[in-house]
């Protein structure tokens, strides 16, 4: 099999390129230009409720700045800068804006991991749902983004809201109990960590209309299995030969 002819089918994680700072502007438009099917990030906020592109609720791992993202101003946050093994670059945290502008241009579809910050209350998690959805639809992004959370409950809540998008239930517990409610709640993708994908799962989600994501995989390589079973996003940890 060879993988650069199914681009298509890989997301790649946090922008997938081993070279480049994660979840940063360049990694995510050199994936995109490469023709990368899907670009996976994840949004949160910041203090004032910026919505930004970042995974962890820490700034010091990707910034050396010790202190929370829900601690800091935007403004702070614009000072700083990215770091990637170890070292300083010149990319910076990005606003979901500017990612989905930069983005517009390209095919890419766009994978939206919403991380409510954990301090913060039911609320927070529902604001910020609701201001990532606003920046999608004024970016006009619409119908290339996929909306997904590991909080079942606001991705739940989300697609009760706006029934029209397309949203990922996650495989968080029992996976053949987990798709049984991605297909009564209507979802459009169904998301299953590797360690809890089965054939037959792949199977009955597309039987019954729901596509299938794998993540996150530990090599480019790990990829062949899912995609010969005709698994439709495949996202292992990095995909640089597929973009470099």
């Amino acid at each position: 099999m060879k993988l650069a002819d199914y681009k298509s089918h890989f997301a790649a994680h946090r922008g997938g390129c081993s070279h480049l700072p994660e979840n940063s502007i360049a990694a995510f438009e050199a994936a995109a230009k490469a023709g990368i099917g899907y670009i996976e990030m994840d949004v949160m906020m910041t203090e004032d409720w910026k919505v930004v592109v970042h995974h962890d609720d820490t700034l010091e791992r990707m910034t050396g700045h010790n202190a929370g993202m829900g601690e800091v101003t935007f403004e702070k946050l614009s000072e700083l800068k990215l770091t990637h093994e170890g070292e300083l670059t010149d990319q910076k945290v990005p606003t979901l804006k500017e990612v989905l502008q930069k983005l517009q241009p390209y095919g890419s579809k766009v994978l939206l991991e919403i991380k409510p910050p954990a301090h913060r209350d039911d609320l927070s998690g529902q604001q910020l749902a609701l201001n990532v959805y606003k920046i999608v639809r004024d970016t006009d992004m619409l119908d290339r983004c996929i909306f997904m959370s590991v909080d079942i409950y606001l991705i739940e809540e989300f697609k009760v809201a706006f029934p029209n998008i397309t949203a990922c239930y996650p495989a968080l517990g029992n996976a053949d109990e987990d798709l049984n409610q991605a297909i009564d709640k209507a979802f459009n993708v169904f998301g299953c960590p590797r360690q809890k994908y089965s054939s037959q799962i792949n199977k009955r989600a597309h039987s019954a209309g729901l596509e299938t994501f794998v993540f996150t995989l530990e090599t480019l390589a790990d990829s062949e299995t899912y995609l010969s079973d005709k698994v439709d996003i495949v996202m292992p940890k990095h995909i640089t030969p597929l973009i470099i």
